[in-house]
């Protein structure tokens, strides 16, 4: 069994519960479902013992992330990875998927997780091609570009590095081009790495709700102690519609969203509420989270006085507010906003519709 980054939640002496801790560090953010907020299900990382690392101490650049991932040079499949680099030059190693002699899946979402646990300023997206190919696809191409889209938003670099099989070389995808190195093999002083992988949840309880409209939502928000005092906060939702987090949240920034809901195993979806308009901040959010794979079904002002009628409540999904919206109550689908020739061949069509996030790379 592969060894847990004892990542949970945990007793205080006074008998409180604590934010849940890895060998990364704490996250305050994310704490269990307290009858107000919090959520109902776990994250656990564990580590991957399908391969050992040997690299540099501080990760600079893409030679010293070629030479940490050298392994993956002797594979017959295609792997898929995440390194992540912090302000300090320190990585943590993501493993992100296996898969077959001509393509592998990077699920943007998995990678977001990766880059709040580590705290990441550089993020390095690392596939092998068993095929000798250093030419990058047009998938690798277009999830390169995803990818980057969705975190220059968060202050993050993201770069794409393949590495080849045959000849100690390796491929860069910058933007539309690429550029190939070869790899330097000189003996360096460094440490061995294991690779993480977030796969695993404990579920704590039953969700919070199950929503199948505006009306649930707002029902559900009001419960909770709102002010006179602007507030903010999210539901977040699994594939069935489920409602497994509540949280308020200072403002709702594509950080403090992303700082909730990466973390949170199973979630698709969030609704946002306040009692503040939120008209432009909102359409900007819902395009910002799309690259990571969420969808923003509503958002939800509701009437921050306590003593005011239940319904009195403003869906911007209803009235028409969120511009393109590609996200529906109760179905949790979201219209492709990318090529459909980016899907992997074993999707078949009818699935399409309900999977965006398997976005594959291959030759």
């Amino acid at each position: 069994m592969a060894e847990q980054l004892k990542i949970h939640f945990t007793q205080t002496g006074e008998g409180e519960t604590a934010p849940y801790k890895s060998v990364f560090g704490f996250n305050s953010a994310v704490k269990p479902y307290d009858g107000q907020t919090g959520s109902t299900n776990l994250p656990i990382w564990n580590k991957y013992e399908g391969m050992k690392f040997d690299g540099s101490y501080k990760i600079r650049d893409h030679h010293d992330v070629a030479h940490l991932m050298k392994s993956l040079e002797s594979k017959s499949v295609e792997l898929g990875f995440a390194v992540h680099v912090n302000d300090k030059k320190e990585a943590m190693i993501q493993f992100l998927s296996i898969g077959g002699r001509a393509g592998t899946v990077l699920d943007t979402g998995v990678i977001l997780a990766g880059s709040k646990l580590h705290d990441s300023k550089v993020i390095y997206l690392v596939h092998n091609h068993p095929s000798g190919n250093l030419k990058p696809s047009k998938a690798d191409i277009n999830l390169t570009k995803r990818v980057q889209e969705g975190f220059k938003k968060l202050d993050v670099d993201i770069y794409h590095v393949i590495l080849n099989t045959y000849n100690k070389a390796f491929t860069v995808i910058l933007e539309d081009d690429h550029s190939v190195f070869s790899r330097d093999e000189t003996p360096r002083e460094g440490k061995h790495y294991s690779a993480h992988i977030f796969d695993e949840m404990k579920v704590l309880r039953e969700p919070i709700a199950r929503i199948a409209g505006s009306k649930d939502a707002a029902e559900l928000i009001q419960q909770t102690r709102f002010s006179a005092f602007p507030k903010h906060g999210i539901l977040a939702l699994s594939s069935d519609m489920s409602v497994t987090g509540n949280y308020f949240l200072d403002s709702l920034s594509l950080k403090n969203v992303t700082d909730i809901i990466a973390p949170l195993p199973g979630v698709r979806s969030i609704i946002a509420y306040g009692n503040t308009d939120q008209e432009r901040e909102m359409i900007e959010l819902r395009k910002s989270l799309l690259p990571f794979d969420y969808s923003m079904l509503d958002y939800v002002q509701v009437n921050s006085n306590a003593n005011g009628v239940k319904a009195a409540y403003k869906s911007y999904a209803d009235e028409g507010l969120l511009n393109e919206t590609f996200a529906k109550y109760g179905t949790n689908q979201i219209k492709q906003p990318f090529p459909k020739q980016d899907l992997k061949p074993w999707e078949s069509s009818a699935d399409s519709e309900n999977i965006i996030n398997k976005k594959g790379i291959s030759r």
